[in-house]
């Protein structure tokens, strides 16, 4: 969180402190989660000069407590001036106490280098260079069998220098927020070390502990702990994705295996046999039937109408009419059996009657702006969804959940691009399809590609024959193994 736009100083008891401004953890939560938050004040104390309260806050389903308070305030003659200011000055310090706990604003509660609003260094990592008796021997045995564990730990102060360390840093923004970060070296050469023994992000850890070969890569012999969480894995590869370092890894990591002439490339064909097949991955959003994809869409569209108009969802609910588009459930709200057919047929009629409501009341209150930034996008997002789950109901024409499922159906509302497809005509998925081509000889991974899940495996090999493409050498397919649906 910028220091300079949300920071300010005030004296207390002859010191100087900075501290955070309420509005600018709301706008921070407001960004961060889309308006997709709560707060609540579980519990309050009204002490003789001090207001104390316990709050929760919620964001995507994780909650965090903390306790906030505030002095409280009298007039000359020491008579309190208001409680209600007292209990909201409290609650607005337990909600940035409790945003802290999710990295927001956390520069006024960590330690004076963050406080002071200074990013943190990225570290770098530095292990040994020379090798211990007992490395050579182990190097010996490894160059037979698992030959990568020897080159890694050869050659692993050559493939993090310095200056790809330096490349590596840039994937991390300066914002003062959060904790230090593993060294992002370190968590490159584990995720080298996954690929290599398709070790999972738990397995890791574990090997981490266990594994002398794995300790010894990571410089780590003897430690009782990993250097590293399960949870900063996905995360790491996260990032490195979205800057593109995972490539640039892969790609320097097979120069240096060149250059240092640490494996015989002779041994192997000069053209190479290819085996491609697909397999369901997660997307980013979460599979939503009928009911809940509408209402989702329809509170994003009340969280972009509340931030224009700078008042709380409840409040843009309540002028629409809508109530129940901002209930955490909208199952709940409706209140049916939901065993029975009749009453849930019925109960798509009255929630489609929400979002109709909502929308004209937009266009109504908003007018042209119902065509820019941010009302554009949630209300294109919503149309959509009401046409491919619904059709008239004769003879009163009342919307009903249509038969069948339509062809490109969209099952999430946060990843648009996530479909229903089929491994085989009865094994049903969600979400995309995985393309890997894979080198039968070497047994690495060549090239990879994603389509939705309900398109056909040949729409993934342009981009395929493209990443093979990228090989200076042995990029010439002699055998190839697929199945029809790549033809």
């Amino acid at each position: 969180m910028p220091s300079g736009r949300s920071v300010s100083a005030k004296e207390q008891h002859g010191q100087t402190l900075n501290y955070v401004e309420a509005d600018a953890v709301i706008a921070r939560l407001n960004e961060a989660a889309d308006f997709e938050w709560s707060f609540e004040v579980t519990k309050h104390d009204v002490l003789a000069d001090e207001v104390i309260v316990l709050g929760k806050l919620t964001i995507d389903g994780v909650t965090k407590m903390a306790f906030g308070g505030s002095s409280g305030t009298r007039d000359n003659s020491g008579k309190e001036v208001s409680l209600a200011d007292d209990l909201k000055a409290a609650a607005s310090d337990c909600t940035k106490k409790s945003a802290s706990l999710f990295g927001i604003g956390l520069q006024m509660y960590g330690p004076p280098s963050v406080r002071r609003g200074l990013s943190m260094d990225v570290p770098h990592w530095v292990p040994s260079v020379e090798l211990s008796k007992r490395e050579q021997f182990l190097i010996g045995r490894m160059k037979r069998r698992g030959k990568l564990f020897a080159f890694l730990r050869l050659y692993r102060h050559e493939l993090f220098d310095n200056a790809f360390q330096s490349e590596l840093d840039g994937m991390y923004r300066e914002s003062g927020e959060g904790k230090q970060p593993v060294a992002p070296a370190l968590l490159a050469m584990v995720v080298l070390l996954q690929g290599y023994t398709g070790a999972s992000d738990a397995q890791a850890v574990e090997l981490a502990i266990v594994d002398a070969r794995w300790q010894r890569v990571l410089g780590i012999i003897g430690e009782d702990d990993a250097p590293f969480s399960q949870g900063a894995l996905p995360a790491f590869r996260q990032r490195l994705m979205a800057h593109d370092m995972d490539r640039r890894l892969l790609e320097r990591t097979i120069e240096l295996a060149r250059n240092s002439q640490a494996f015989d490339w002779k041994k192997l064909p000069k053209e190479l046999r290819v085996a491609i097949d697909s397999r369901p991955i997660e997307g980013a959003g979460r599979v939503e039937d009928t009911f809940n994809l509408l209402a989702h869409a329809a509170r994003k569209l009340i969280a972009c109408a509340a931030r224009l108009a700078d008042v709380t969802l409840k409040e843009i609910s309540e002028r629409a009419g809508t109530p129940w588009l901002v209930d955490t459930s909208i199952k709940s709200a409706l209140d049916i059996e939901w065993s029975d057919r009749e009453q849930k047929a019925s109960a798509i009629g009255t929630l489609v009657e929400q979002p109709d409501r909502l929308e004209q009341w937009i266009a109504k209150e908003f007018g042209s702006k119902v065509a820019e930034s941010p009302l554009a996008e949630p209300l294109a997002t919503l149309q959509p969804l009401r046409q491919q789950d619904l059709e008239p109901d004769p003879p009163d024409n009342k919307p009903r959940i249509g038969k069948g499922t339509a062809v490109d159906r969209r099952v999430s509302v946060e990843d648009k691009d996530m479909r229903h497809g089929r491994k085989s005509k009865s094994k049903r998925f969600n979400r995309y399809k995985g393309h890997i081509a894979s080198d039968l000889d070497t047994e690495l991974i060549l090239a990879c590609g994603i389509t939705a899940a309900n398109r056909p495996e040949a729409e993934a090999v342009p981009d395929l024959q493209t990443d093979i493409a990228l090989y200076s050498t042995r990029n010439t397919i002699a055998q190839l193994s697929i199945d029809r649906g790549y033809i």
